[in-house]
């Protein structure tokens, strides 16, 4: 293209440009900009040459508060609350590989958990698995676990004698000694990493101090004393020094203390407070809880350069920072799920992952038609209960709280979400009946549809919303499957067999039902017309087959199969072909349920302990995403330093 006569006079001299002169310019440029970009985020400090320190106290100075690293992902934060125009993914027709274990290095972590109404110490691996209860003593707090160095013993805190005392006991839970029996309160032990003596806390003077204990919990030394609160002591990794925190300016602040001489330096200086500080291993970092936001979060300084990042950033607290050995990995509480649960990151304040649940069973889930809501069955509150909860995991409500003397299971959307079907154990009779509630007017009576002797339960609503079929237990205790109209009227029976059929669910378009049956002497998955005509058997294997659920295209059936000793999720064509496997867990995955644009499979799983809610893509299962819906208290992580 031949130049342009009419371009401007600038544009020409810098073409004249030498290379060099335009590389020496570029350069000039590049330093500038760094400089700016420096001094507006605080990474270039001149020092302070006003102020004069008093010669007993060395304030490191931080940049502002404001001063963050990147954003950390919240993990609840990665399933959307509304999607937009959802897209149909191809499903797998060929069977997945078992997925392998999660890239997670090993670790232990002990921690203090209120379960059946008191503190009891808890160990768990870094992964979420191996929980375990290693003390558990009745109407007694037991708390503050800190292991020792070589992971052999655990020292932790108890009221055993009515106030606060050390005591130690080896990592099984027994051989227990205490270490400290003085009327007043001793808390807060932590072992030095050279396993000679302990850092507590301890009011026998009136406050809180801090002081050092020998392995038989004679007192070495008062590190401490003054008229301020001194506590929670933390080890720097060489032993020589601890940080702790003290109000002894106003408000709380963290402070160094050497071992050798006692003479402090004062790490923060803010008017938030500062607490609960933990060393990295190498002793450069110095993590610690501030309140500068408007609630805990972590922060780290380097105690090189005086440098202060914020680490989390979430909308619960974030407390009770515990390096893993390595200093790759931070355990500490966060209550961004609800309650409290031990969650683990990297040290740099990414990828935060829980690894604590709780001990309440969750069930049944199913789809709204809006795609971003399930609704499910719970007992978390005393008695099985219907609750509705965003995919995100947000939004949780119990819409049947209102109900008296419900054990609600089962629950089904109408189509147009207008209604919920459920069936409910009426206390006085112990028996289990259909019922219909309003989504709309929640203060409106439930209608009860059935009510007979017998169990009557898996109600369906059909595609159009015109028919409810269930299934009803006969006099004879022989179970089979009905169709009624959704004010219960009409009742017509469907199968007719000395065997049960059960859990019934209604193909997309309405004319085909997917049943369980146990007709061949094992529970397989069946299909027959919706007239009950032309039944058929489609999925037989050696284990257990139940809880078909048909796609939303009609193209798959997705089961729960017990073919390994252990319950799986399986999807089949509903002629029978393209058996596909899709989760391969040692403990238990049932009750797949589709979403509406057949992406995805919601489902419950004992995977983490405990039956919970978890959501997978169905192109590519091994991405799983766990829904957190409730939490128990789960306190004071801290790391073994032996690997299991």
């Amino acid at each position: 293209m031949p130049p342009d006569n009419n371009s401007p006079q600038p544009r020409r001299i810098f073409l004249d440009l030498t290379l060099t002169q335009i590389l020496l310019a570029l350069a000039l440029v590049g330093i500038i900009g760094i400089l700016g970009l420096a001094f507006a985020f605080g990474l270039l400090v001149v020092p302070d040459t006003q102020n004069a320190q008093q010669p007993s106290v060395v304030i490191i100075q931080s940049p502002a508060a404001g001063n963050t690293q990147p954003d950390v992902v919240d993990v609840d934060s990665n399933t959307p609350t509304a999607p937009t125009s959802p897209t149909r993914t191809p499903l797998p027709t060929i069977i997945p590989q078992a997925s392998s274990a999660p890239d997670f290095p090993p670790g232990q972590l002990a921690y203090a958990s209120v379960i059946e109404g008191r503190r009891d110490i808890w160990v768990v691996n870094a992964n979420g698995d191996g929980l375990a209860r290693v003390r558990n003593e009745d109407s007694i707090a037991e708390t503050e676990p800190a292991y020792s160095p070589d992971g052999e013993h655990i020292l932790f805190v108890s009221t055993e004698n009515g106030n606060r005392d050390i005591f130690m006991m080896n990592a099984q839970g027994d051989e227990v000694i205490q270490l400290t029996d003085h009327p007043a309160d001793d808390y807060s032990p932590v072992w030095s990493p050279d396993g000679t003596q302990i850092a507590i806390v301890s009011e026998r003077d009136g406050n809180p101090e801090i002081y050092l204990i020998g392995l038989n919990g004679a007192i070495l030394s008062q590190l401490t004393e003054n008229d301020a609160i001194d506590q929670s002591p933390n080890w720097g990794p060489n032993s020589d020094q601890l940080a702790f925190v003290s109000d002894r300016d106003g408000d709380e602040e963290i402070y160094l203390i050497s071992l050798a001489d006692q003479e402090l330096t004062q790490v923060s200086n803010d008017p938030a407070s500062d607490t609960q500080p933990a060393f990295s291993p190498s002793g450069r970092y110095l993590l610690y809880v501030s309140n500068s936001p408007g609630n805990q979060q972590l922060y780290r300084f380097d105690l090189n350069d005086g440098d202060r990042s914020r680490l989390t950033e979430s909308s619960g607290d974030d407390y009770a920072p515990s390096y893993s050995r390595d200093g790759a990995r931070i355990a500490f509480i966060s209550s961004r799920d609800g309650s409290p649960e031990v969650y683990v990151m990297d040290s740099a304040g990414q990828n935060p992952q829980r690894i604590t649940k709780d001990d309440i069973g969750d069930a049944h889930p199913v789809w709204a038609a809006n795609g971003w809501q399930l609704a499910f069955a719970s007992n978390r509150e005393g008695s099985w209960g219907i609750y509705v909860i965003n995919a995100g995991g947000s939004g949780l409500s119990n819409i049947t709280a209102h109900l008296p003397n419900v054990f609600a299971e089962s629950p089904d959307w109408s189509p147009d979400k207008q209604f919920m079907l459920f069936d409910a154990i009426d206390v006085p009779t112990d028996n289990r009946d259909i019922y219909v509630m309003s989504l709309t007017e929640p203060e409106a009576p439930m209608v009860r549809l059935t009510d007979h002797e017998g169990d009557d339960c898996y109600p369906v609503f059909s595609p159009d919303g015109s028919k409810i079929v269930y299934m009803s237990e006969l006099a004879n205790g022989n179970r089979e499957l009905f169709l009624m109209n959704p004010d219960g009227s009409d009742k017509v029976q469907l199968t007719d067999d000395p065997s049960d059929d059960y859990e019934p669910n209604w193909s997309p378009d309405g004319s085909q039902i997917v049943f369980t049956s146990r007709r061949l002497g094992n529970s397989d998955i069946w299909i027959m017309n919706a007239d009950g005509s032309d039944q058929h058997v489609i999925a037989r294997g050696r284990g257990l087959d139940w809880r078909p659920q048909w796609s939303p295209d009609g193209q798959w059936i997705a089961f729960e199969s017990w073919q390994n000793d252990n319950a799986d999720i399986y999807i089949v064509r509903p002629d029978g072909s393209d058996l596909t496997q899709l989760t391969f867990q040692e403990l238990d995955d049932g009750h797949p349920t589709w979403s509406p644009d057949g992406s995805q499979i919601a489902f419950h799983s004992n995977r983490d302990g405990w039956f919970e809610l978890y959501v997978m893509e169905v192109a590519n299962p091994e991405n799983v995403f766990h829904i957190a819906t409730v939490s128990n208290r789960n306190l004071l992580p801290v790391w073994s330093p032996e690997l299991p």
